[in-house]
């Protein structure tokens, strides 16, 4: 018995532990795709109004400048994929918690020790399966942002 609930400890460290590390990846990704498509939609919608209103060469350096801007962030927003990763963060770090859950409840609800190790094993097994999803979208993303550089 306690052998099986060392076991239950160290699934539930090891759900917990890629939940947190899910969690800050898809925080970190939501925060770029925000502060990219905040910087591009401001610095695009102003950069009509400074070459419309400027005739000086101070002005021409400032749509310049917001040229650049909207350039760099369009090609972040392409190339760093981050509305996808965050989105595929989110949905695995969902699924571990709900898979985390249910095999807990599982667990307890056993009738005996066969039960309970069959339900630990299932636990590994989707486990695996939604690190090897997660994973090959990652680099998918990789691969669609390499398409992108050309």
């Amino acid at each position: 018995m306690t052998e099986e609930f060392d076991e239950v400890k160290e699934l539930s460290r090891i759900a917990d532990s890629k939940i947190k590390w899910l969690n800050q990846r898809a925080n970190t990704c939501m925060c770029l795709f925000w502060l990219f498509s905040v910087v591009l939609g401001v610095s695009s919608t102003s950069l009509p109004l400074f070459a419309l209103t400027g005739s000086g060469n101070e002005e021409n350096w400032v749509v310049a400048s917001l040229s650049v801007i909207v350039a760099f962030s369009t090609f972040m927003l392409q190339v760093g994929n981050y509305h996808l990763l965050w989105q595929n963060y989110r949905r695995a770090e969902f699924e571990v918690k709900r898979l985390k859950e249910n095999c807990l409840y599982m667990i307890r609800s056993a009738k005996d020790e066969e039960e309970s190790a069959r339900s630990i094993r299932e636990f590994y097994k989707i486990y695996e399966q939604i690190e090897v999803s997660e994973t090959s979208t990652y680099f998918s993303s990789i691969k669609s942002a390499n398409d992108v550089k050309g």
